[in-house]
């Protein structure tokens, strides 16, 4: 059972099926969204899955009810597709007494301040920062503890960068606390503050790992590179994976794992974000799930060698998981045996498009420019007709496309190829309203 299947929890269906199981979904209840949209929504992750669609159960806003529903279902797993299935995901397989993590963990792997206070009482380097619940208590920890230095604010439970905002002044903090305190409420989330931290300046990371009764293997190790539209919004344009054999990633992967450990994940994938400085990694947050961005895993599979969703359903099924269920890829034991990891199999990158302006599209006509180019594996999104924001996001940003090809050098020419088409001539892949 998927609970919220969606973005590269997809990948997930076609895996059961493939050791030899029947995949059902679950959808939570989600309060606030209009049911409509969440229909719209999950219909279009629904689109992407291989074969026949799974039976789809719904989910009571009364937990019992879904409870006594998935006893009767009977899953041999629970796996959470998304953030927004942590929850119910894991309370569900502790009350079943299914594969999964202690329920009692969870704010260390949902809310960014727990996050950093594991890590902290790890021995681990953390990012210091304070919840606070109005803008008067963020500007006297700005003032008082940060010294007038810049600040990252944030929302406790979130994802895809949304509602994070750099700010360099008082008035830029202001309005990002009362910012990230409306959106929560609108959305009629509990609300129990918005984080308010240090800013970290360096290069951002992203390792990916899966748990086992103990161990731990590192999937991917992955570079995100950015660029700054506005002053407090610098956004992702690029990921690149990494092969994770030199000194850098294996400080990466060393500092990730004992990330994992300290948060008590004892089963099951995570995206870890991390950023980089002089003084080394940082936490930037942790996350139980796969990575998102809707990775095909054929693309990750000519990247990577593997894809994500197997070594992870291979988790919860109690397999080895220091191979894959396809290629027989198998990961190498670090030089201390805390760990093992996978070396990548080709360089790869996923384009996170951009758009610098509001606009409306017409219609789509980028096809044939995007598929030319000769390290296209394949993209997302680019949909019209429809609104476009000026991207701030990954949920603002107009597509993705997925670039693979043995030569460094021109995946990179690729990808500033479309970056400067984005940038300056976003005509040529949408029709204008």
């Amino acid at each position: 059972m998927v609970v919220l299947c969606a973005s590269s929890a997809i990948n997930y269906i076609e895996d059961i099926r493939n050791a030899g199981y029947e995949p059902v979904i679950l959808e939570p209840s989600i309060p606030g969204v209009p049911p409509a949209e969440v229909r719209k929504e999950l219909e279009a992750e629904y689109a992407h899955i291989k074969g026949e669609r799974p039976a789809i159960y719904a989910a009571s806003p009364n937990y019992g009810e879904t409870l006594e529903m998935v006893r009767t279902i009977a899953p041999c797993c629970i796996i959470p597709g998304t953030d927004f299935g942590l929850e119910l995901a894991t309370t569900l397989t502790h009350d079943l007494g299914l594969p999964g993590n202690n329920p009692e963990r969870l704010p260390y792997m949902r809310e960014k301040d727990k996050m950093q206070e594991a890590v902290k009482a790890a021995g681990l380097r953390s990012i210091r920062g304070k919840v606070v619940t109005t803008v008067e208590e963020g500007i006297a920890y700005f003032r008082e503890e940060l010294k007038g230095k810049s600040a990252i604010v944030k929302p406790l439970r979130s994802a895809g960068s949304r509602g994070v905002v750099a700010c360099l002044t008082e008035e830029e903090l202001c309005n990002a606390i009362a910012d990230d305190i409306d959106m929560v409420r609108k959305e009629k989330a509990p609300f129990i503050g918005v984080l308010v931290q240090e800013r970290i300046v360096g290069t951002e990371y992203f390792v990916n790992t899966v748990t086992m009764g103990g161990q731990t293997v590192v999937t991917n190790v992955v570079r995100y590179d950015k660029m700054k539209l506005s002053a407090e919004r610098p956004v992702y344009v690029s990921a690149v994976s990494l092969q994770p054999d030199d000194a850098l990633c294996q400080m990466l992967m060393d500092y990730v794992v004992k990330v994992v450990n300290a948060t008590g994940l004892e089963i099951g994938p995570t995206h870890t974000e991390v950023m980089v400085d002089e003084d080394g990694p940082v936490l930037i947050e942790v996350n139980a799930r796969l990575a998102g961005a809707c990775q095909p895993a054929e693309w990750q599979d000519q990247v990577l060698g593997l894809h994500e969703s197997d070594i992870a359903l291979r988790a919860y099924l109690g397999k080895d998981i220091h191979t894959d269920s396809y290629n027989n890829y198998k990961a190498i034991d670090s030089a201390d045996g805390q760990y093992a990891y996978f070396l990548r199999k080709r360089p790869g990158y996923f384009h996170v498009g951009v758009n610098l302006h509001d606009f409306e599209a017409e219609e789509f006509i980028g096809k044939e420019l995007i598929e030319s180019l000769s390290s296209t594996f394949s993209y997302h999104g680019f949909e019209a007709p429809r609104f476009y924001e000026a991207t701030k996001d990954f949920f603002t940003a107009p597509g993705l496309v997925y670039l693979v090809n043995d030569s460094a050098e021109q995946l990179q020419r690729d990808h500033e190829m479309l970056l400067e088409v984005e940038m300056n001539h976003m005509d040529k892949l949408f029709k204008m309203k």
